[in-house]
């Protein structure tokens, strides 16, 4: 009585987590509250009942529950003379389960058969973790191959999730790569730019320069002209060195001028080819968010399918739990109703076996008389 109670209470309870129930003697009674509760209880992680005789048919009903529970996590069932029916029926509830993770049936009534079975099963059904299945009749080899397998999907687990967000990982640092060689290069362009700049500045003052200082060559040749005629000639002379010179100058600064005009075009072309890249590296990056959105949209649409199914299916256990307590009513009434017939029955027959007395002793009291 006190195990179902407290399986009662925790229907609607969402704080306890762990609960062990081992060597309490529950009977099937209790097993079946313990099924019952697992229906609604949505907290409940770890529970342990070994060492309670529960049976087959309790096995059975907690397989059914484990089918669509999806918070239990550990459940010990060790000692509770469960059988071949059980154990099958809990690994094959566990094809729909991939919340259960640790799970010990050892020291039951599991068949070395069963234990063959048991591990075909375990292939193809659940992701356990632990599955303890020792002192029963289950063969050496049987024991081996479930170790296997919960070995190679715990390994399994453990490694999916870090690999797929390796994969996305490496492929945003790829992006992130080609974005900070885009950056890259419109710097060196930037710097580029601002060096032809600068060189342009320097030659354009040093041309300026060099024509202030031609200017004043020839004003002072022509100063001299002026106030030495007789080296009118040398003066000619020099004057028409310095044009000479000037006018390489000129020749070379628009040289210059032009070869620099050439590069900055070059390097606006350079910085159109870069930002047309960073162009299709920003595009790109919008088609993976978009992507990723319409991947979170889809699961939030399954997610609220989800919800609605569970909603379903506690309204159909309410309705099933409401159609117990009815049929345990009809039980009672009948039974409390065959109670009062039995007793009215009984009654009866003493009611009958007394007038049957006194009509003996009045028959044997007019016979003694008669004698008399």
């Amino acid at each position: 009585r006190g195990a179902i109670a407290l399986a009662n209470a925790l229907e609607a309870n969402a704080g306890l987590v762990t609960c062990n129930c081992s060597s309490n003697n529950l009977t099937e009674y209790g097993g079946l509250a313990w099924a019952d509760t697992l229906w609604t209880n949505r907290a409940l992680q770890s529970l342990v009942l070994n060492d309670n005789p529960l049976g087959d048919e309790v096995a059975v009903n907690i397989a059914g529950v484990l089918a669509v529970n999806t918070t239990l996590q550990r459940l010990d069932l060790g000692s509770c003379k469960i059988g071949d029916e059980g154990a099958l029926a809990i690994i094959d509830a566990l094809e729909s389960n991939q919340t259960l993770k640790h799970m010990r049936l050892f020291d039951n009534l599991i068949s070395e058969m069963g234990g063959m079975l048991l591990a075909d099963m375990l292939e193809s059904h659940g992701s356990l973790h632990m599955l303890d299945v020792r002192s029963n009749q289950v063969a050496h080899a049987a024991m081996l191959r479930v170790q296997r397998e919960c070995s190679r999907k715990k390994t399994a687990a453990e490694s999916q999730e870090p690999r797929a967000l390796s994969a996305q990982i490496k492929v945003l640092r790829r992006k992130e790569q080609k974005i900070l060689e885009c950056e890259f290069r419109i710097g060196r362009a930037e710097e580029a730019r601002s060096e032809a700049e600068r060189v342009l500045r320097e030659e354009t003052q040093a041309l300026s320069e060099a024509q202030a200082e031609s200017r004043i060559k020839v004003s002072e040749a022509q100063h001299r002209l002026s106030n030495c005629l007789q080296t009118v000639e040398e003066a000619h002379k020099g004057l028409s060195q310095k044009k000479g010179e000037r006018d390489k100058i000129k020749a070379d600064g628009e040289a210059r001028l032009s070869e620099l005009t050439e590069d900055l075009a070059k390097q606006a072309e350079d910085r159109e080819a870069l930002q047309g890249q960073i162009d299709e590296a920003q595009a790109d990056l919008d088609a993976t968010v978009a992507d990723k959105n319409s991947r979170l949209s889809g699961l939030n649409t399954e997610l609220s399918e989800s919800r609605s199914a569970i909603q379903e299916l506690e309204r159909q256990t309410a309705e099933v739990h409401l159609k117990l307590r009815e049929l345990e009513g009809a039980r009672a009434g009948f039974l409390k109703k065959k109670k009062e017939e039995e007793e009215a029955r009984v009654a009866q027959e003493q009611a009958e076996r007394a007038a049957a007395e006194a009509a003996r002793k009045a028959t044997h009291s007019k016979s003694g008389k008669k004698k008399k």
